[in-house]
């Protein structure tokens, strides 16, 4: 059974940990944003604490870490970056999950169809599976990140795999 703290499962600590990079951004607010250049997860305090200190072992911050150690980072605006990602999907439709996962023979994906835009999605099943269950993912396009809602509110984006024809086609049917 999984563990959950907030809108994150212990797969987000793993999904971390596998990162080669991590960039930290911490907002005005106090909100939290890690990204490791194919997610990006917005924490509150606590989430970061159980989910994300493990990982990283250093305190929230405007940092990054990569091969060559942590270092102060102040270049990407994670705050911009979230926010597009959310007005792209909320133009776009929802995306119900399909029961069919795609061995890429790289990447395990997760699939998802968006029946108001008829378009199939996949994104990767670890990054995914850091969400708590029962989120709504909204995406606009196959190509665009999808973004993970609580009740109303926005809480992370995942950047798509790009799809094989033959599987987008076999999710559309």
């Amino acid at each position: 059974m999984k563990k959950y703290t907030g809108n994150y499962t212990n797969e987000a600590t793993k999904a971390l940990k596998n990162s080669d990079k991590i960039i930290c951004r911490t907002a005005d607010d106090g909100t939290i944003y890690l990204c490791n250049g194919y997610f990006l997860y917005k924490m509150n305090p606590l989430e970061y604490a159980a989910v994300a200190q493990a990982a990283t072992q250093c305190e929230p911050g405007n940092w990054i870490i990569d091969k060559d150690g942590k270092r102060d980072e102040q270049n990407f605006d994670a705050v911009k970056v979230f926010t597009d990602a959310v007005k792209a999907a909320d133009n776009g439709g929802k995306l119900e999950r399909c029961p069919l996962d795609l061995d890429t023979g790289k990447i395990p994906a997760r699939c998802y169809y968006n029946a108001e835009k008829d378009f199939a999605s996949f994104y990767n099943n670890k990054f995914m599976a850091a969400l708590r269950s029962g989120v709504t993912l909204r995406s606009s396009g196959p190509l665009t990140a999808a973004v993970a809602y609580d009740d109303t509110e926005a809480f992370a984006m995942v950047l798509p795999i790009k799809p094989e024809e033959k599987a987008a086609r076999a999710v559309k049917a």
